[in-house]
């Protein structure tokens, strides 16, 4: 006995539907740019930071590899030239 199978014009456009997303998905992670593709070397300026999964109620911690700052700024909003300007 054979079961005959029949898709209708609904499930062929779903299941094409669902390859064109899944085609692109996949081709977004791999056309991304990684992180040391940036091209940005923060390594002069981070010595450590904060790592893994953080919830929104914990702090993110960041230790500079040298002073970025005055001891009379210490506690004031550092700005938008934190990390463009040597002290």
């Amino acid at each position: 006995m054979k079961t005959k199978i029949s898709f209708g014009k609904k499930h062929l456009i779903a299941g094409i539907s669902t390859l064109v997303a899944l085609i692109a998905v996949a081709l977004y992670f791999v056309t991304r740019p990684s992180q040391e593709d940036s091209g940005i070397d923060f390594s002069n300026y981070i010595a450590a930071h904060t790592s893994g999964t953080i919830s929104t109620y914990e702090s993110i911690k960041v230790v500079f590899a040298g002073d970025v700052s005055t001891p009379d700024d210490i506690g004031k909003e550092a700005g938008n030239s934190l990390l463009t300007s040597a002290v």
